[in-house]
């Protein structure tokens, strides 16, 4: 059984720095980190919810 992979949290922020950049598509940044796309985008997934606080 493959073992789960765990991230640091300096991973996850290089990542959604790459992802607020917007200046390559998701997929794109998720090749490029070798995750899978959806793995990305949960990973940038508080940050759209606190976007979108008022």
């Amino acid at each position: 059984m493959e073992k789960r992979n765990r991230y640091t949290a300096e991973f996850k922020a290089k990542v959604v720095m790459e992802l607020l950049k917007e200046e390559e598509t998701l997929s794109q940044i998720a090749g490029q980190y070798q995750l899978k796309p959806t793995n990305a985008q949960n990973i940038d997934a508080p940050l759209n919810v606190i976007s979108k606080c008022p």
